[in-house]
């Protein structure tokens, strides 16, 4: 399998043996790009600078090996660079971000800490004085990158706690790179320059435990992108990595990002004219929870071109940046609802959702009989054969016949999607495209 992209084909090599979706991988490695380059590349889009942090959510059901490509990467950065990581298990609240993100000295720490630790819950919401001292943040490879962190939580409910609206308002602040200010005690205190890379993992049923209800308004799943993956890559009894040649080679190529990339990133005429193209067209989500995503859409890809452009170490946005680029957040847009699962829904959205999932994890075809006795607590038989054919019109199942009667069938996308994946994200498949 190839990609248009030297990094990402040798980092798909490098994981070839392992369980874990393409997709999930794919976004781990361009995480750690968004690491490595920290505040000091962005991108000029005229009214303000678009700097290259991301934050990516991986889902799926438990055991889809979503950790497994989150800590090959966070681990491939924290062995061959000095990018500091955030405390990933804050349960929602702001105190052991903000410590970290001030990065003051040894001596002003300790001090900062105790008036933080004690601040009272008006100002910011309680942390034990314990929970700081556990926190050790690293060393600080250039002065733009003082207070700039990445938070790699395989456990994404840890970082983010339930439901904390507090919590959304300072990550959206974060990833803005916007000032931020608090209150010690009655003095106003001020954040600034301040920025995260964020990459977790979690399934469908804890996201709504996680977001209060609120988070789709407040902006939050706008600056998200959901990646799901539902089926593992391959079977693997004994995974393994690539050679250790190939992984040094990774490695290297991250720490050249994160040594030598800065300054403002710009884009060729070609690329801006594929942008500019592209900057209305409809987008493949035909769910009104992304919303406020599509108005954002624009700016998460420039954010992933830029990484594709980081991942060859260039400070310049070719065509096949930006092509790929666009070819992968539509790969991801497609699934992003089932990500969320049942978050938001109607109760009748949530009620197909359950049916879908309950499809996937069924050992073989299900008669119609059989699943509206599963369905019949959550939803009117008048809605059953109506949501069955939205399933069946989406592609999402298939129906079979038998001497018993109909059966219905989720489909298996495992192959065809990475497939999918691995052809959009080849230049020679987007040789020539100048649209969307």
């Amino acid at each position: 399998m190839r990609s248009g992209n030297e990094l990402l084909d040798l980092y798909l090599r490098y994981v070839e043996e392992t369980e874990s979706p393409r997709i999930f991988h794919i976004w781990s490695i361009l995480s750690a790009v968004s690491a490595c380059l920290g505040r000091r590349c962005y991108f000029d889009y005229g009214v303000d600078y678009i700097y290259p942090n991301i934050y990516v959510l991986l889902v799926g059901p438990p055991g889809g090996k979503k950790s497994t490509a989150l800590k090959l990467a966070a681990k491939l950065v924290a062995e061959y660079t000095d990018v500091r990581f955030a405390p990933d298990d804050t349960a929602g609240q702001r105190q052991g971000l903000i410590v970290a993100l001030e990065n003051k000295q040894d001596d002003e720490e300790e001090k900062f800490k105790e008036e933080l630790g004690l601040a009272e819950a008006t100002s910011l919401d309680t942390l034990s004085a314990e929970a700081l001292e556990k926190m050790s943040y690293g060393s600080i490879p250039d002065p733009r990158d003082k207070h700039v962190l990445y938070v790699a939580a395989p456990e994404f409910g840890s970082f983010m706690g339930e439901r904390s609206s507090a919590m959304l308002l300072f990550l959206n602040k974060m990833y803005d790179g916007d000032p931020y200010h608090y209150k010690i005690k009655n003095t106003q205190n001020r954040l600034g320059n301040a920025q995260l890379t964020i990459i977790g993992a979690t399934t469908a049923d804890d996201i709504a435990d996680m977001f209060p209800p609120a988070a789709i308004g407040k902006g939050f799943m706008s600056r998200l992108i959901l990646v799901h993956g539902d089926l593992t890559y391959k079977d693997i009894a004994r995974p393994k990595f690539g050679p250790a040649d190939m992984k040094e080679q990774i490695g290297e190529t991250l720490r050249k990002i994160h040594k030598e990339m800065e300054g403002p990133i710009g884009e060729t005429e070609e690329a801006a004219n594929f942008f500019n193209s592209i900057y209305k067209a409809p987008i493949d989500i035909n769910d009104a929870r992304f919303i406020y995503y599509k108005e954002r859409r624009h700016v998460h890809l420039i954010k992933t071109a830029t990484l594709f452009a980081a991942a060859r170490c260039s400070n310049v946005i070719e065509l096949h940046d930006m092509q790929e680029a666009h070819a992968l957040l539509s790969v991801t847009e497609k699934k992003m609802p089932e990500a969320l699962g049942q978050f938001g829904l109607s109760p009748l959205g949530a009620a197909k959702q359950k049916m879908i999932e309950f499809l996937r994890a069924a050992d073989g075809p299900v008669s119609v009989n059989a699943l509206w006795a599963v369905m019949h607590k959550e939803m009117k038989y008048s809605d059953f054969t109506p949501s069955l054919n939205d399933l069946l019109n989406a592609g999402d199942i298939e129906q079979l016949h038998s001497k018993h009667g109909p059966m219905v069938v989720a489909v298996d996308r495992r192959k065809s999607k990475d497939a999918e994946i691995i052809e959009l994200l080849s230049v020679k498949a987007k040789e020539g495209s100048g649209g969307a």
